[in-house]
């Protein structure tokens, strides 16, 4: 009895159930299932019972939005198609664009042989947000997945009959990363959010005390934390229009995005991409440094702008000069005045005044 306890803590600590149950919101009609979704007594929740369960929105070709629940290992992040493993994560509007098509991991769950498994057996599933990362759980039964906010950790467990069970759980960032084996230990931590999905407030301008915004870790020392921001733009795709987003996250083998064309996950666009190797050192607001950089035909028109602006302005100031000067002297001669006087031997005198 107190073994099934035991075990009971364990799978509850690293947040595995043996009857996954996720719920998602089930809907196909027109009008309630797509951009206006709102979330209300009237669309149907579905619960699902199998480990490899997917919360999906997917458009169809005749632009008809169908949200449901799909095995993970169906589902490919695009410009029509979102998936997510956790409750009700499927009352998106539409699938976010960009679209991340190359967010990848292994998913399985097997009997271990030394905490190996066999990775032939794996099923490749797709992260669409940013906030996700792959994970490996190792113990009697290797489990491999992905989830918001992983953090590593390493639990030891003491059954009663003198059985030791050790269970290690990693993160790692990069495609299908979870097949590897590494340390259930902590290489960095970074926060990560995703305005694609929660909007800009709190992601932008961070608010650490947002529920949107987790504080996950790498178990990977490869890994880097990284501030991406987005411009506004169009999809090729589907020619939908998207709004400019940030984002935070781990990126593998971290480098430095000037600004122009960038790619993060498969997806390419106008925008830019900072790394930082230190705990959460994702933090400031990227959006304020970012300039739009100049055509060159800018630059010729500028200088043949500005060298007139001035010449104009100068002549202006020459004008207002000139008219000044013209009106005060006016003003002075219209307030001269002749006066007449004797002189002490009595001669008359015209004297000019000026008042």
């Amino acid at each position: 009895m107190i073994s099934i306890i035991i075990l009971f803590f364990i799978i509850l600590i690293f947040g595995i159930q043996p009857h996954h149950a996720l719920r998602c919101y089930s809907c196909r009609e027109k009008k309630q299932c797509g951009v206006s979704f709102s979330k209300n007594d009237a669309i149907r929740i579905i619960e699902g019972s199998d480990l490899y369960d997917s919360c999906s929105i997917i458009v169809d070709s005749n632009g008809i939005t169908i949200r449901d629940m799909i095995q993970s290992q169906n589902c490919r992040s695009s410009s029509n198609q979102f998936c997510c493993n956790h409750d009700l994560c499927n009352s998106l509007p539409s699938p976010p664009l960009p679209a991340f098509t190359a967010l990848t991991c292994a998913m399985s769950n097997c009997k271990s042989n030394r905490n190996q498994c066999n990775n032939s057996l794996d099923y490749v599933v797709y992260r669409s947000s940013a906030t996700e990362s792959c994970l490996s759980i190792h113990g009697d039964t290797v489990h491999k997945s992905y989830k918001m906010g992983c953090s590593p950790r390493r639990t030891r467990i003491k059954f009663a009959n003198g059985r030791l069970i050790s269970q290690g759980l990693y993160c790692c960032n990069y495609p299908e990363c979870n097949q590897r084996i590494l340390r259930p230990d902590e290489a960095i931590r970074c926060y990560t959010c995703d305005s694609r999905i929660t909007g800009l407030t709190d992601c932008m301008i961070l608010n650490t005390s947002s529920p949107y915004i987790y504080k996950s870790a790498s178990s990977d020392s490869s890994d880097s934390c990284a501030m991406i921001v987005g411009l506004a733009g169009t999809d090729l795709k589907t020619g939908h229009h998207y709004l400019s987003f940030t984002i935070r996250t781990f990126i593998h083998n971290c480098v430095n995005q000037s600004f122009g064309n960038v790619t993060y996950g498969g997806a390419a666009f106008q925008g830019r991409i900072q790394c930082c190797s230190t705990s959460l050192c994702n933090i400031d607001p990227l959006y304020t440094n970012l300039s739009v950089p100049v055509p060159a035909h800018a630059y010729t028109i500028s200088k043949i702008v500005v060298p007139i602006s001035i010449a104009c302005l100068g002549l202006i100031f020459v004008i207002i000069g000139i008219t000044l000067s013209i009106y005060r002297f006016r003003w002075k001669k219209s307030n001269q005045r002749y006066i007449y006087t004797l002189s002490s031997d009595g001669a008359r005198v015209t004297l000019l005044s000026s008042h």
